[in-house]
């Protein structure tokens, strides 16, 4: 009840911004003063929507750790929705997906951990921010056959946040001065964090407050380097309390926007697998890769000139998606998270790392309890073609698995394939063929997209296909103010031991601020449902759609 109740408090708060901003920008546009005037591309308005997000991807090994753990895959998305003044309202999701060996399969994925702040409302004091937050946390399991109720820890709380600028996701480094010599004489800063939350709904666990604190240390010695050490703890308190004490040493490398982080961490946790566990100690070693997207003016004081991504060496982009299905008698809602990095980029060539994970619920369940897991891992080469074209060289693995239900039928594929594209569907770049991204009237934008790739299958698992032929566009029709309105559609052939044909028709607005964000509506075919060669169906999709 808390859950959905949340989801549609953010979903109505959302669109309430993206309609405002479009009434604001269109409203004062050319009817006072110049310096009245909001501007999304210059943050000099009082109200500035949707102008950063900071975004972190990362991986680690697990070694003498008492759960049998083996690798952990990390992605974090804090969404500045708004800023008005010293008033912010942001959005956060921390995703952990860990791996554990299943049967003679190493790193097979084991469980599914989500932190989320629906909505965090803070005050900006200048060097810290103090919040008040409605959050979540939950934990899925994947592909288990047994019973996976004891092990699911469903938290729904209200809380007070109180941390440091730099605690944020994507401003760490933020206060460091990266072009003032090579050596630097030992400075330092400290950042920290504190929360304590109330419990409003728990499931099977029995929480009824979780407080989290934690304290970092940076040392600039290097100029593109920062050496930092960071403690954290949580406590879990019912009729007694838990402390899970943990210990992180690390550096930031800079690079451009992006901070490249190989780090160190142990942890010791109660509770990690079933309420009321035994303490159980772990070691990790992992790297992850960290930036701030979009314009970061106004939303992230004091990032002016750090707030765009560096084309020279690398860049991270992000896509995310919450749908809600219409018409469907296997699928409820859809949530989807995709990272692509560019890790090195010399002249017109890349080398290219894209991550995802999307899972469907039930058509008669709550859209965090995931029914169909899907992952897909990309890597390979892109050749820009003059500055309208990408071709792209590609490998790709995806693999489906259940979560908390096992169908005991596992599928996946590896693919090599190549694909050619205008620029406005590389993720990341939809707008740059949008010349104006404001208006006082109608315009015409009348920019056509489109993308076109094959693939070979060359090993599988329970996967009867041997090629996947794709095709899309985008039609952007008009322009009103900051809100474009597109027309688009894709179509797949999944060729082989079977055929089959998926296609989507769809239409939307994407709004431009220093994040991309599309309100769509989605008709479409979908095949190989609940497995390949089962369930398909023709249903509808409406949603919100983030990309930077």
């Amino acid at each position: 009840m808390y859950g959905a109740a949340c989801r549609l408090i953010l979903c109505g708060i959302l669109i309430c911004f993206l309609h405002l901003s479009v009434y604001v920008y269109g409203e004062n546009r050319g009817i006072g003063p110049a310096d009245t005037i909001p501007d999304i591309s210059t943050g000099t308005g009082d109200l500035i929507v949707l102008p950063a997000a900071g975004v972190s991807l990362g991986g680690g090994y697990y070694f003498n750790n008492e759960n049998d753990y083996r690798g952990l895959l990390h992605k974090t998305i804090d969404i500045h929705l708004l800023r008005y003044k010293s008033i912010i309202a942001s959005f956060l999701v921390s995703e952990d997906t860990i791996f554990r060996d299943h049967g003679n399969r190493k790193f097979y994925p084991y469980k599914i951990k989500y932190v989320m702040d629906y909505i965090n409302i803070s005050w900006d004091f200048g060097r810290s921010y103090l919040g008040f937050v409605v959050d979540h946390i939950c934990y899925n399991l994947v592909d288990q056959v047994r019973n996976t109720d004891p092990y699911e820890l469903r938290w729904y709380g209200i809380g007070i946040k109180w941390e440091s600028h730099g605690m944020k996701t994507g401003m760490k480094s933020r206060g460091m001065l990266f072009d003032d010599g090579l050596f630097r004489s030992f400075p330092f800063s400290l950042n920290f964090m504190a929360y304590l939350g109330r419990g409003l709904y728990t499931e099977r666990f029995e929480y009824s407050y979780i407080s989290r604190g934690a304290l970092r240390l940076d040392f600039l010695i290097l100029r593109p380097v920062v050496f930092y050490a960071e403690t954290t703890v949580q406590a879990l308190i019912d009729d007694r309390v838990r402390f899970d004490p943990a210990g992180e040493l690390g550096l930031r490398i800079r690079c451009g926007n992006a901070d490249i982080i190989p780090y160190v961490r142990y942890l010791y946790q109660h509770d990690s697998e079933l309420y009321d566990d035994p303490p159980q100690r772990c070691w990790m070693a992992g790297l992850a890769f960290e930036t701030l997207l979009g314009t970061g003016q106004r939303g992230t004081p004091g990032m002016a000139g750090e707030a765009l991504p560096s084309l020279d060496f690398m860049e991270l982009h992000l896509a995310g998606a919450y749908t809600k299905y219409y018409g469907s008698v296997y699928n409820g809602y859809r949530s989807d998270i995709a990272l692509f990095i560019d890790l090195v980029r010399v002249n017109d060539f890349s080398v290219i790392c894209n991550t995802r994970m999307f899972h469907d619920s039930k058509a008669d369940a709550n859209a965090l309890f995931p029914r169909y897991i899907t992952y897909t891992f990309q890597g390979g080469v892109e050749y820009r073609l003059q500055s309208l074209w990408v071709l792209q060289g590609i490998y790709q693995h995806e693999r489906r698995h259940d979560g908390n239900t096992y169908r005991g039928h596992e599928e996946n594929y590896h693919l090599a394939g190549i694909s050619v594209k205008t620029i406005g569907l590389k993720p990341g770049y939809g707008n740059v063929r949008i010349s104006e991204r404001n208006c006082s009237n109608i315009r015409a934008v009348n920019t056509l997209d489109a993308a076109i790739g094959a693939g070979r299958i060359v090993d599988d698992l329970n996967y009867p296909y041997r090629w996947d032929l794709r095709g899309q566009m985008r039609w952007d029709i008009f322009q009103v103010w900051n809100a474009v309105h597109y027309l688009g559609g894709d179509l797949r052939f999944l060729l082989g031991e079977d055929n089959e044909r998926e296609y989507g028709v769809e239409t939307g607005v994407r709004f431009l601020f220093g994040i991309t964000a599309t309100l769509y509506y989605r008709y479409e075919k979908q095949v190989d449902i609940d497995f390949v060669g089962g369930a398909e169906e023709l249903h509808h999709m409406v949603g919100v759609r983030i990309e930077i």
